[in-house]
């Protein structure tokens, strides 16, 4: 008995071997089978999808070329037609397999990409400056890693003297450049000293044979009057020039 089970032990142990080496082939085959079939549809829905979109751009040239045809027949006659229509390509019957498929999953389709702004690039470049060697951008890297403690300190003392200069040429040009120093009311004054004291005869110089106006245009230095309108003369003749005067 002992010799019996002895003997039907080993062979009990390779028969459950041999079952679990066939289920473990057969699983894997089932599980490759699966992924065939699954990449076939997959293949499938791609195709279905691609072709639908062919047969759509054959439509539109289709009814683009009958279009076509139709605007030549109106203008040269049915010959036109007939030509034209001899010329188009022949469509291939849709397959059936394919356009009866499904269509593709939605994880399979292209991303939609958003439409960018272009106005916002616009603002965004508006808004940038570009930065300048100049004294007036240097304080923005002052007292910063960029700009030691001495480099700041030398920067801001230029920054005071350029401050200084700039103030004194304004007021140099408030004061000396932007009031008149000839005004309508001194032109009226010539205008009256010209009439009256410039051509009266008890100015005339009986000796040189001038009018007061004549010697200051001159610019008689022998003059005991109007001195106040030679100077201003001589100030016009130089700003004019002397071809002007």
């Amino acid at each position: 008995m002992d010799a019996a089970e002895a003997s039907a032990a080993p062979s009990h142990a390779e028969s459950h071997r041999a079952w679990g080496e066939t289920s473990a082939d057969t699983w894997v085959r089932s599980l490759a089978e699966a992924k065939e079939e699954i990449k076939a549809e997959l293949r499938e829905n791609e195709l279905a999808a691609v072709w639908t979109q062919i047969s759509a751009l054959r439509a539109e040239l289709q009814a683009l070329r009958e279009g076509k045809t139709q605007t030549h027949a109106r203008e040269g006659g049915g010959d036109a037609k007939d030509s034209n229509s001899s010329t188009l390509l022949p469509v291939p019957p849709p397959r059936p397999s394919l356009l009866s498929s499904p269509a593709p999953p939605e994880h399979l389709l292209p991303p939609e990409e958003s439409p960018k702004r272009e106005g916002g690039d616009e603002n965004e470049e508006e808004d940038e400056v570009e930065l300048e060697g100049s004294m007036w951008y240097s304080p923005m890297l002052v007292f910063t890693p960029v700009c030691g403690a001495g480099a700041s300190t030398v920067c801001i003392f230029l920054l005071v003297i350029n401050l200084a200069v700039q103030g004194m040429f304004c007021y140099i040009v408030m004061q000396a450049l932007s009031v008149a120093n000839i005004t309508p009311d001194t032109v009226e004054g010539l205008k009256s000293w010209r009439r009256s004291s410039a051509h009266d005869y008890a100015n005339y110089n009986t000796v040189r044979g001038q009018s007061m106006a004549a010697r200051v245009c001159a610019q008689d230095t022998a003059l005991d009057m109007s001195a106040s309108q030679t100077t201003m003369y001589a100030s016009l003749k130089a700003y004019i020039g002397e071809g002007n005067a």
